[in-house]
């Protein structure tokens, strides 16, 4: 009869290593993504970097491992190699900055590279080795190696599924990236501890890398839950660390800034919010529209920022208002520290723009589309999946009749991606017109609007510049989901991290 006394804990521990070791690759690898972005962007250069750096070192470690092992199948010496693990993941914070400053003057599509191999090649080497030392330690019977390899493989891949899935959608949510590696290497301390037969030594280590991080810990953090008000003469200077890049609210003078990843995405006079900027007046030209449509009541508005496009809409036509932006924390800073607050007639819905559009029915007089966001490595640009025709496609079937759209584009008009983009909104909207406002504008109706006329009577905004006949280059594009090439661009969508009104 089968006897559950008989079995020993201690006859799973390689078992358990290579489970949480799986774990702590793949949270690595996520982690990669994560660190490296607000510097080079979130492109296929990083995750094809991070991806093929990690499988060629992988692939090094079951070598290394193999060759070890044979040569010392012990506990201990695995044991070691865990806590060498550990130590080269806890000084990732204390090293990735210097390594991205080092290499981010390479092209584009190199400096990921170099920086990911030189960040994470020790670790997702060391962690190689686990597998094919757990099968040498494991192996007792040559009949069964077959059953044991892919058991032990099969314990390596169930690892790296729950290091995914447990880093992406909760320690990610929860913890800064500095505390993230910090765990990983306490947790590679640990099964290292399990695995020594010397465990005062490895006590010690995790030990003084407890008494580390420890130290490092600061009295006080400040979230963007925080209930931190500017009740003080100080001048705001914030940074919190959200899903979608570090975001940091700074004040100089009576100018308060909204910037993500380094980029100044919004800009407010605090002693008067309903105060366009200089600089900012792409704010006013997206009230164009309401010129063109009086009439205009229902307006969906995608991106908010610190919301002063959407609170001066709200306040100056009475609109009655739906936002979506994909940032929670971005709406909670917008409401705390820009005074952007939802209420009856503005309701902020925390999604994905065209995830939204897709899953409501309701229709809009007005669809206003603000989703610049900061790329370290190519300036202001949009998001892939709300820049194609299928996408434009979506707008217009939840337009009303006499409806419009219009689209904030940061960049210089004679630009490929521009160009571009304009002839893809043009192959939907028959009516296409662009202006501009220190930004493009581009807007796009159901009806057919004399723009010389429109020009002639609006003041909406300060210098209102229009390019009815947009010049649409030969090599110009119509984006959809199937093909955007726009990493191809020489140059996307220029931007400074400066702001010339400060």
């Amino acid at each position: 009869m089968f006897d559950l006394k008989k079995i020993k804990i201690t006859n799973f521990k390689i078992e358990a290593t290579v489970l949480i070791c799986g774990a702590i690759l793949m949270a690595l690898e996520i982690m990669g993504g994560k660190l490296l972005a607000p510097y080079y962007g979130d492109t296929v250069y990083i995750w094809g970097s991070i991806i093929g750096v990690f499988l060629l070192s992988l692939s090094f470690g079951y070598y290394a491992g193999g060759k070890l092992a044979d040569k010392r199948p012990e506990d201990q010496i695995l044991s070691i190699i865990l806590i060498i693990t550990g130590i080269s993941i806890l000084i990732i914070p204390f090293i990735f900055q210097p390594i991205i400053n080092a290499f981010y003057s390479l092209p584009r599509t190199i400096a990921p590279l170099c920086s990911v191999i030189t960040i994470f090649i020790v670790p997702s080497l060391l962690l190689g080795t686990v597998s094919p030392f757990a099968l040498k330690l494991k192996a007792k019977d040559i009949r069964k190696i077959g059953r044991l390899s892919g058991n032990l493989y099969a314990l390596a891949t169930i690892g790296s599924v729950i290091g995914t899935f447990l880093t992406t959608f909760v320690l990610i949510l929860i913890l800064p990236n500095q505390t993230i590696f910090f765990s990983l290497s306490i947790v590679s301390l640990l099964v290292a501890i399990m695995l020594s037969k010397k465990k005062l030594l490895a006590v010690i280590c995790l030990m003084l890398v407890l008494i580390f991080v420890l130290s490092l810990i600061p009295g006080h953090t400040l979230s963007a839950t925080t209930n931190t008000s500017n009740t003080s003469n100080k001048p705001l200077d914030i940074k919190i660390e959200t899903l979608y890049g570090s975001v940091e609210v700074k004040d100089r003078g009576i100018v308060r800034s909204l910037l993500i990843n380094g980029g100044v995405m919004s800009e407010s006079d605090i002693t008067n919010l309903s105060r366009t900027l200089p600089g900012w007046e792409y704010v006013d030209c997206m009230e164009i529209p309401y010129a063109m449509n009086p009439n205009i009541k229902e307006v969906l508005t995608m991106g908010l920022g610190a919301g002063n496009f959407q609170r001066n809409l709200n306040q100056k036509y009475n609109a009655s208002m739906d936002n979506v932006e994909i940032n929670d924390k971005i709406v909670e800073i917008a409401a705390k520290y820009f005074s952007t607050t939802p209420s009856t007639s503005f309701r902020i819905y925390v999604d994905d723009a065209r995830a939204f559009a897709q899953a409501t029915d309701k229709k809009y007089d007005y669809i206003a589309i603000d989703v610049v966001h900061f790329d370290p490595t190519k300036g202001y640009k949009v998001p892939t999946h709300l820049i194609t025709q299928e996408f434009f496609t979506l707008l217009k079937d939840h337009l009303n009749p006499h409806g419009i759209i219009s689209m904030n584009l940061v960049g210089d008009s004679r630009s490929k991606f521009i160009a571009s983009e304009y002839k893809t909104i043009n192959s939907v909207f028959e009516n296409t017109y662009a202006f501009g406002c220190g930004t493009q504008v581009v807007i796009a109706s159901l009806d057919k609007y004399n723009i010389t006329t429109l020009k002639e009577t609006t003041n909406k905004a300060r210098e209102l510049a229009w390019y009815y006949n947009m010049n649409v280059y030969n090599d110009s594009i119509i984006f959809t989901d199937n093909y955007t090439p726009i990493n191809s661009f020489a140059e996307i969508m220029v931007g400074n991290t400066q702001n010339s009104t400060i």
